[in-house]
C-alpha cells in the first residue's frame, strides 16, 4: 500500500532573490491507484498499448515555510474583492486534488495520458486590515501528460493543464478571467539506477492567464515512496 504513496519534498528556486512567495520547504503527497492495466487496443504505428480508465491518483500539497510574504495582498478600496488568478494561485499555500485518468498510451520508451480531476485550492488574503481572509476555491483541471525515459538514469515528462477555478467562499473576483494554463517540465535524475522510484527532480512551469498575468517557476526536489523511508524494499 505504501508502495502507491509518493512524497516529494522541495524548494523554490527562482524566488529566493524576489519579494513574493517562494516555498523554501513545500511538501507534496500524491497517492496512486492502479484501477485497469489491460489494453484496449494496440497502436501499431506508433507500437504502443491503449489503456482506458487506468487510474486514479490523490493530491496534497503545502507550503511549510516562506521566505517572504505568506499573503496574497488585496486592495479594498475599490468595490468588491478582486485579484488576478495568477496571483491568487501564486500564493497558494494548500492544494488537494484528484485525478483520474481517462486514457494511457504506453510503450517500452515513453507513456502519454490525459487525465481530469477536481479539487481545493486555499490562499490567505490580507485586507490591507488586521484580519485575514482564508479563501478556498473549488476548481475542475484536465492535462496532457508526455513522460519519456532518457536512459537508467534519467527520465522527464512534460505537462499541459487547463485549470478553471469555479468559485471560492469569499466571492473574490478574478480580473483576468477563471482559466489558468500550465506548461511544465521536469526532469527526474535516478541517483541509484536499479531505483526507479527515487529521484531528484528539476522542475520547470508556467503559468498564465492571459499576456499580462503569468508566472515562472524553478523549483528542486526529491520524490519517493513512502515505504523506502521507512525501510521497505
Amino acid at each position: 500500500m505504501l508502495d502507491n504513496l509518493d512524497l516529494r519534498l522541495y524548494t523554490d528556486l527562482k524566488g529566493y532573490s524576489q519579494d513574493k512567495p517562494n516555498g523554501l520547504i513545500q511538501i507534496e503527497a500524491r497517492y496512486r491507484v492502479l484501477w485497469n492495466a489491460s489494453p484496449l487496443t494496440y497502436l501499431e504505428d506508433s507500437n504502443a498499448n491503449l489503456i482506458m480508465f487506468s487510474g486514479v491518483s490523490v493530491t496534497v500539497n503545502a507550503t511549510k515555510i516562506e521566505q517572504h510574504t505568506t499573503e496574497l495582498p488585496i486592495d479594498t478600496t475599490q468595490s468588491g474583492l478582486e485579484t488576478s488568478i495568477v496571483d491568487f494561485y501564486r500564493f497558494s499555500n494548500g492544494n488537494t486534488g484528484i485525478d483520474f485518468t481517462l486514457f494511457t498510451a504506453t510503450s517500452n520508451e515513453w507513456q502519454a495520458h490525459f487525465r481530469a480531476g477536481a479539487g481545493l485550492y486555499r490562499t490567505l488574503v490580507n485586507e490591507h486590515k488586521d484580519d485575514e481572509l482564508d479563501i478556498v476555491a473549488r476548481y475542475l483541471r484536465a492535462a496532457f501528460v508526455f513522460a519519456r525515459n532518457e536512459g537508467r538514469r534519467i527520465d522527464y515528462d512534460f505537462a499541459w493543464r487547463w485549470i478553471w477555478i469555479v468559485s471560492n467562499n469569499k466571492g473574490i473576483g478574478f480580473v483576468d478571467g477563471n482559466w489558468l494554463n500550465q506548461v511544465q517540465l521536469t526532469f527526474n535524475i535516478h541517483t541509484n539506477p536499479e531505483d526507479r522510484y527515487s529521484s531528484v527532480f528539476f522542475r520547470n512551469s508556467y503559468t498564465w492567464s492571459d499576456r499580462t498575468h503569468d508566472e515562472f517557476s524553478v523549483q528542486l526536489g526529491y520524490a519517493t515512496p513512502v515505504s523506502k523511508l521507512i525501510g521497505g524494499d
